[in-house]
């Protein structure tokens, strides 16, 4: 069967193929449309398919926020391959967003799982910065019960003062008066974001007695470098304030300003 347009209703109808007759009928109008064998297999009604490729393109695109590069590189290749496709199929393909869909989604779901995958780390480090703090206040006091003092912070790693002089706004050591001779700790915690300005591996928590009986456990944070300087530490803590202080919160590290957000871990006594 054909089908044929009717010059002046713009009705269709329906032709045999084998049919001899010139001209038809036109069921709706009473007019007669001329009618050929090459005039039927042009005006011949084709429906359009959805391309194949296009559907794989999105089903495999979609779990890229799971799989990642796994389904994301064959999304985005079955994407392309789709759309050049239908663009060449002159309408016998259709699906045109379903293959945008997938290459849409294979380039977001790897950037999705990459940044996700950045802020658990960064919690997690940061989780075990807080956790070594709160193992070292409690030596820290352990040792302030038997001396009556905080123990001064000496060096306990070979960094001379000329490589923490390169490190801005750097903080003295914890000495090994925690480990020796009475284990208070049996060693000191690693800062686990380490400094970015130092060329060793290991750089401790940094740490300061306060003269008016506190102390300050600092890290880094994820941005590898000191925020505060030693002087200005000086100025803005005060172990007699029972609320956080509003000149350390200025240089406190905030998890919400990005995944190398500037500002330094505390830990102190009030």
């Amino acid at each position: 069967m054909s089908m044929v347009h009717c010059p002046h209703c713009n009705a269709t109808a329906n032709v045999s193929d084998d049919m001899l007759e010139p001209s038809i009928e036109c069921p709706t109008c009473g007019q007669q449309i001329p009618f050929s064998a090459a005039s039927s297999s042009l005006s011949t009604s084709t429906v359009p398919t959805t391309s194949p490729i296009a559907i794989v393109a999105f089903v495999l695109g979609l779990p890229s926020f799971i799989f990642c590069l796994l389904t994301a590189i064959p999304a985005l290749i079955c994407g392309t391959i789709g759309l050049w496709e239908i663009k060449k199929s002159e309408g016998r393909l259709i699906g045109k967003g379903w293959a945008i869909a997938g290459i849409v989604f294979s380039i977001l779901g790897p950037i999705v799982m990459s940044y996700s995958f950045l802020k658990a780390q960064e919690r997690s480090l940061t989780s075990r910065v807080r956790s070594d703090m709160r193992t070292m206040s409690t030596a820290l006091e352990a040792y302030h019960v038997d001396y009556g003092v905080y123990p001064p912070p000496t060096g306990i790693l070979p960094i001379t003062q000329k490589t923490a002089e390169k490190i801005s706004g750097v903080l003295p050591l914890p000495g090994n008066q925690l480990t020796t001779p009475i284990a208070y700790m049996t060693w000191i915690p690693y800062d686990t974001f380490k400094c970015s300005n130092m060329r060793m591996n290991i750089f401790t928590l940094a740490y300061w007695p306060s003269p008016r009986d506190g102390w300050v456990l600092a890290s880094v944070g994820p941005d590898g470098h000191f925020s505060i300087d030693f002087e200005t530490l000086q100025k803005v803590y005060d172990p007699a304030s029972t609320n956080p202080m509003l000149g350390l919160l200025t240089y406190t590290y905030d998890p919400t300003n990005g995944i190398k957000s500037e500002g330094d871990i505390f830990y102190v006594k009030q």
